[in-house]
């Protein structure tokens, strides 16, 4: 387990980070995509020795939940301004219905948290990117064993649609596609998501910056209705270029679809 001094150091390392604000809603998107040869930049980033200190996934959260979020894209550079959010505290969300976590399913989440430093050395995490995947990513890989889709395609779907939740537009009650995955109501309904999250309502118990409030259903919900989504037009073929296309306009798809492998290559050795 990380000591406080340790914990103290990352504090500070994470707390200078800022960078350039992106992403809001698909309409609204005016964005140069970075290809496999342009890894995404990245603005100040953690050591491998400074994130092996926050291996205890706990201490992780515990820092970056101290944070004032940075309204920020780390991987899509824009010129789009986002308002800075009130300071960033995890809350448990409501549920769609009543469940409780189960031993089996406590155990696959501590699974998931395990697997996240190492991620982030290899993504040479940047303090913004390590709050986001803190917070998101045991969500993204529940979705991923659910359904097969990679979890890096929900980050990158989840980061281009609201900022990884942390674009205020995405969730007024005028947007066309809401919440944090940029679902357009008008064709996918909030039964849609529900049926998506069947066996999976465990997962609005983790903490996220936009929980269910009686009428958003959640981020968590509405990211694993995103996974089920991707995989149906992805098809057995697991043809993600074509499920990309299929979830938003073709000019954000090819972007899209270039940073997904950019950051599978990146991730895989």
């Amino acid at each position: 387990m990380a000591s406080k001094e340790n914990l103290s150091n990352i504090g500070r390392i994470l707390l200078v980070g800022t960078l350039a604000a992106s992403a809001c809603s698909v309409d609204q998107k005016k964005t140069n995509y970075p290809t496999s040869e342009t890894i995404p930049a990245r603005g100040q980033v953690l050591t491998e020795a400074e994130i092996a200190n926050l291996r205890n996934y706990d201490a992780l959260m515990a820092a970056t939940s101290k944070i004032e979020p940075t309204a920020t894209s780390t991987l899509v550079p824009s010129p789009t301004q986002i308002p800075q959010t009130q300071e960033l505290k995890p809350q448990r969300m409501e549920m769609m219905s009543a469940a409780q976590m189960t031993a089996e399913q406590s155990q696959l989440i501590e699974k998931y948290k395990a697997e996240l430093p190492s991620i982030l050395i290899k993504l040479n995490a940047d303090p913004q990117q390590v709050e986001d995947l803190t917070m998101y990513y045991p969500i993204y890989r529940a979705g991923q064993d659910r359904y097969g889709v990679p979890w890096e395609l929900l980050w990158i779907t989840h980061q281009q649609e609201s900022t990884v939740s942390r674009d205020p537009n995405a969730y007024t009650s005028d947007c066309v596609n809401c919440g944090a995955i940029g679902r357009a109501g008008k064709y996918h309904t909030d039964d849609d998501v529900k049926n998506a999250n069947d066996g999976l309502e465990y997962l609005q118990l983790l903490p996220v910056r936009h929980p269910a409030d009686g009428t958003y259903l959640g981020d968590a919900a509405e990211i694993i209705w995103a996974t089920l989504f991707l995989k149906e037009k992805a098809g057995p073929e697991k043809d993600y270029k074509a499920a990309l296309y299929a979830y938003c306009a073709p000019v954000y798809a090819q972007g899209r679809y270039q940073e997904f492998l950019a950051m599978e290559s990146l991730l895989s050795n």
